[in-house]
């Protein structure tokens, strides 16, 4: 049950940004994880085939699709997105799927062919910065989903019946900019909307934004669709509802807007070989990990955080075998596209002059406590130092703004600035800094359903909560909470900065905070710290279960590089050893009201750890650990044998490999005395066999498994 750790020189994976995947692929297929699919899936908008504008966007993922021991299916895509412009087709023709094999295609017998070209253009403009994770119950149709192939369609928001929001799913030339509200800076863009008639026809919307296209390149289930020239709409041919894709997981690992890629532009500072690194558990069944892109190109303001990702089982209280399973993940709060229902806005009752630093307001009640940055106008920015009453004492033209009138008259809004109403004369990265990770009512992450899928009510999006499986009567990937042994939120201190800013980084310094007066988190008497699992828990069926390989705890003050936990009903004075995180992105872990108190003291899993121990001989060991006793072979379902066996007692195992018919079928097992084999041919007897390897690197001969036939 191995930790890792990337950082150390010496590691021998590095996670590049070009080989993120891959190494995230192999790193699983180590850890007894198998790749059960590999694929793209590429979309175009349906002005490809109907000019309406000058614009065509498009879209190809590559998806990466895992199993664990327990048979649960895993995706991961990365993505990339881009337009091609009508006025430049003599140089860069717009291209169709598979338009070079149509003869009644301009494009036919094209070169480079359409499959290469969509290759190629992933390669060219896909970006690290958004990972995309998601959980299914099948995989795709074999037939249409063919490993390493590309599948290709035309999409229109709406198309069969599916789900959109017209102002999000329909392209304009500014939709990044309006939909997110980052300024483009240096870069022209075109401040204006296309003509609405242009863009649709018989209420059906005849272009697709560039979030359309990324979620039809995530969406693993419409496998086939065709342009309907006659009825003027995109129509799904082939699709697999059955795959029951869950909404699509966006991890960000820095923010968006740090980026401008269209290639050949690369207005970056993450390169190719630019480090990710990764730290937290993994075995067989289970993965935490902790994620971060090169924080030196931008260390400030939370731009860059450490990221969590977790997905395995929510180990049950009562032993009845009810695990579901979880995911869920981080991110950059955007600029602008957090819902609240926190209102802190109220106005002036008196004009507001350039020296005056006392402002008397309608209502401050609706304002957060200092300290915190205010708006006026939306114009100016204001650093709020004292309230009494309703009148503010501030410190004037903060962040770089000033005051754009001889005064502001009686009336003027104060709010407070954040996220949730963002001044238009502040930096985004100002903004992104000053998310309140104390807001319940914030929404941050981005809700990305598959096509064909909506999951209503309260489906989560495994940031603003965390997402689980199955309930425990058949609801799919709903909205879970998080619950531990914690604080009231409002103990002191109150982890702010002196301007607002609430994550860790901004308030954690030694030299800048009275943090480390209070020692909740240790007990003088025992240098005990209050620890417990991390519940996962619904409004409606209470506590499911806890996380797999994780505690929670009061973070404040501590500065252990490790935990320790006393393991119960152990003859042995052995530990659990847990690596302490903290944890920057707006994730389950850091905002209300997914976890009670924030952020949470985040331990994971490392090592057990006896004192009393005798070090292992490694170097001279040459004996095979002993064999493990095989309990069960049985074929519940079709194409599947379960196995189930109990580890032998070697103090130096390592792990167990399973061997399907004299090949290797899974390596580096750990933390299960349980496997799924799947994708069996039904009617045949296949050889199963287990060996186990020691820390030395010795490989037993192995156990074979009893033949069964597989159902």
């Amino acid at each position: 049950m191995p930790y890792i750790d990337s950082t150390p020189q010496d590691y021998p994976s590095k996670f590049e940004e070009d080989n993120l995947q891959d190494v995230f692929a192999q790193m699983l297929i180590d850890n007894g994880w198998t790749l059960v699919r590999n694929f793209y899936k590429a979309a175009v908008d349906t002005r490809a085939y109907n000019r309406r504008t000058d614009q065509v966007n498009y879209a190809i993922a590559r998806h990466t699709i895992f199993r664990n021991a327990d048979g649960k299916l895993l995706g991961f895509a990365t993505i990339s997105q881009f337009p091609l412009k009508y006025k430049y087709e003599k140089k860069q023709p717009i291209r169709r799927p598979h338009d070079d094999t149509d003869p009644n295609d301009p494009n036919f017998k094209m070169k480079p062919t359409w499959d290469e070209w969509i290759k190629q253009k992933y390669v060219d403009n896909t970006t690290r910065t958004n990972l995309y994770f998601y959980m299914l119950e099948k995989l795709p149709n074999s037939n249409l989903v063919k490993e390493d192939g590309i599948v290709s369609i035309v999409t229109m928001p709406g198309m069969g019946g599916t789900s959109f929001e017209q102002d999000r799913d329909r392209d304009r030339d500014d939709w990044s900019k309006w939909w997110y509200e980052y300024f483009e800076g240096n870069y022209h863009v075109e401040d204006r909307d296309y003509d609405p008639e242009d863009l649709i026809y018989e209420e059906k919307l005849l272009s697709a934004s560039p979030f359309h296209v990324i979620r039809s390149a995530l969406d693993i289930e419409v496998l086939e669709t065709r342009w309907d020239t006659d009825m003027q709409e995109a129509v799904i041919e082939k699709a697999d509802p059955r795959v029951m894709q869950s909404p699509i997981v966006k991890t960000t690992l820095r923010a968006e807007f740090l980026e401008h890629i269209n290639d050949p532009l690369w207005h970056t500072n993450w390169w190719t070989d630019s480090e990710v690194r990764v730290k937290g558990h993994i075995d067989s069944t289970t993965f935490f990990l902790v994620l971060q892109a090169d924080t030196a190109p931008v260390w400030e303001k939370n731009l860059v955080p450490t990221i969590p990702l977790y997905f395995g089982k929510i180990n049950s209280l009562d032993g009845d075998k009810d695990e579901g399973y979880a995911l869920f993940s981080g991110t950059i709060p955007p600029v602008k596209r957090v819902d609240s229902t926190r209102k802190e806005t109220t106005f002036s009752w008196r004009k507001i002059m350039p020296g005056d630093t006392i402002l008397y307001v309608n209502d401050a009640t609706k304002l957060p406590e200092a300290p915190a940055l205010l708006t006026i106008n939306g114009t100016e920015v204001v650093k709020l130092i004292e309230k009494k009453g309703n009148y503010l004492t501030v410190e004037r033209a903060q962040l770089g703004t000033f005051m754009r009138a001889p005064y502001w008259d009686t009336g003027a809004t104060i709010a407070r600035l954040s996220t949730n109403n963002a001044s238009k004369r502040v930096k985004n990265e100002d903004v992104v800094s000053l998310f309140d990770f104390d807001d319940p009512g914030a929404t941050v992450g981005e809700t990305i359903y598959p096509l064909l899928k909506l999951y209503p009510h309260h489906s989560s999006n495994g940031v603003d909560s965390v997402m689980v499986s199955r309930s425990r009567f058949g609801a799919r990937y709903q909205a879970h909470y998080l619950s531990w042994n914690a604080p009231s939120n409002q103990l002191p201190p109150n982890r702010v900065d002196e301007i607002g800013k609430k994550y860790p980084r901004a308030y954690n310094p030694v030299e800048k905070t009275n943090n480390y007066k209070y020692q909740f988190n240790t007990s003088r008497y025992s240098d005990k710290v209050h620890s417990s699992r991390i519940y996962v828990v619904h409004p409606e069926e209470g506590v499911r279960g806890y996380l797999d390989k994780a505690i929670g705890f009061n973070s404040q003050g501590m500065s252990a590089t490790n935990l320790r936990v006393a393991k119960q009903n152990c003859p042995e004075k052995v530990y659990e050893m847990y690596k302490p995180h903290s944890i920057g992105a707006v994730s389950p872990l850091t905002k209300l009201p997914v976890t009670p108190f924030r952020p949470v003291g985040l331990g994971i899993y490392s090592e057990d750890f006896n004192p009393n121990e005798v070090p292992h001989d490694i170097k001279n060991d040459k004996t095979p650990p002993g064999e493990v006793k095989i309990t069960k072979v049985l074929s519940p379902i079709s194409q599947t044998i379960d196995v189930e066996f109990e580890l032998p007692t070697d103090k130096d195992l390592k792990h167990v490999n399973i061997y399907l018919d004299g090949k290797i079928y899974a390596t580096g097992i750990t933390g299960t005395t349980y496997y799924r084999l799947m994708g069996l041919n039904t009617g045949f007897k296949p050889e199963i066999k287990i060996t186990t390897v020691d820390s030395a690197g010795n490989e037993s001969v192995g156990i074979t498994a009893t033949p069964i036939e597989v159902s």
